[in-house]
């Protein structure tokens, strides 16, 4: 489990969101007995979930507050050993609109983490990003490629007493809030239609579990100053759509099949995503299951091999690996512990999707 070792401290910021709470739920899992905190500024799940907890009979640690407000942001930082900096806005609509909020979270936020990381002789800090980074086509993914360029020279200008810096980057992580699981989902309640921009569309795809499990395992891992990402899944928007409306009909208020729309895409979407550029290629290691991107000043040299020069000659792309077909999507949802639907406070476990004969 990464570098965490026994009573050490890990806090997460966002901890409270879709991708921070299962990383916290790992942790509080994994057999490494070490103390976690929450930060985030979402006051009802922040009070949910300290309850939650709190039946369970689990210690976490809540703090309410705003990555923004460093003077707030001090005093969870203070306790920590290592972060797992995991808040940021994410919804590219919504970034789009409003991009000097996108800047002040997923950018100024970061660099706060990043200076009371070394103010208070923290081990570790792992900034978790997206796919939108990579040759960013909108607001939210180009403020998400600033958080990793911030956290990789922080780590370059880090001492050798001082804290080390990495990051993470995710595809899209099934049933994450305001991804397209639970956007398809609250459609087919509402019986529909489930609307598509771009039936050509392909996402990698990775679940909660395995998301979180990737975090862990890299919190404090060497080499530091780098980017680590899963190899993934890719499918095809329309494919998941046409799964969902066929396993989850009997959800509609008037059960059978629910209609599909194409609507056009929306500001800053864009058809494929990018794990890894043409521009990383060559600064890029394939190992175990992974791919370590050394940042922008370094070149990765001998140790990236001839076969995965060729694979990223023209960068890692969704639209490049075959797509996983219908019965896989389905086993892939299944997988998935649940989905929060967008309009309810119920959740829908997807152990009920139906199984085949």
């Amino acid at each position: 489990m990464g570098l965490v070792r026994r009573g050490e401290s890990v806090l997460v910021t966002g901890g409270c969101g879709s991708v921070g709470s299962a990383v916290v739920d790992y942790l509080l899992q994994s057999p490494i007995s070490c103390e976690v905190s929450v930060f985030d500024n979402d006051e009802r799940r922040v009070f949910e979930q300290r309850a939650s907890f709190d039946r369970a009979g689990s210690s976490v640690e809540f703090e309410l507050g705003d990555v923004r407000d460093i003077e707030r942001l001090d005093t969870a930082v203070r306790n920590a050993d290592h972060i797992v900096h995991a808040a940021a806005l994410k919804q590219v609509p919504q970034c789009e609109r409003q991009p000097y909020e996108s800047v002040k979270t997923n950018v100024e936020g970061t660099k706060n983490v990043i200076k009371l990381a070394k103010r208070h002789g923290v081990e570790s800090v792992l900034t978790v990003s997206t796919d939108k980074a990579t040759n960013p086509s909108s607001v939210m993914g180009a403020s998400k490629m600033l958080a990793e360029r911030v956290t990789l020279t922080a780590d370059r200008r880090s001492g050798p007493d001082g804290p080390s810096f990495g990051s993470v980057r995710l595809g899209n992580v099934l049933g994450s809030s305001g991804s397209v699981v639970p956007v398809f989902l609250e459609q087919i309640e509402n019986g529909g239609p489930v609307t598509l921009t771009d039936e050509r569309m392909t996402r990698f795809v990775i679940t909660k579990t395995d998301a979180a499990a990737f975090i862990v395992d890299h919190i404090g891992d060497s080499p530091s100053g780098v980017t680590y990402i899963p190899e993934l899944d890719t499918i095809r928007i329309e494919d998941l759509a046409e799964v969902m409306t066929e396993i989850y009909a009997d959800h509609a208020p008037e059960s059978g099949r629910v209609n599909v729309e194409k609507t056009g895409r929306r500001p800053g979407e864009r058809l494929h995503e990018i794990l890894v550029s043409q521009d990383e290629a060559h600064r890029t290691v394939r190992s175990n299951g992974e791919y370590v991107v050394h940042p922008p000043a370094s070149d990765a040299g001998p140790e990236v091999a001839d076969e995965t020069r060729e694979q990223l000659m023209d960068g890692l792309s969704s639209n490049k690996p075959t797509p996983l077909g219908h019965e896989e999507i389905r086993q892939l949802l299944q997988e998935t512990e649940n989905i929060e639907s967008a309009n309810t406070s119920t959740t829908t476990r997807l152990s009920a999707v139906p199984q085949h004969d």
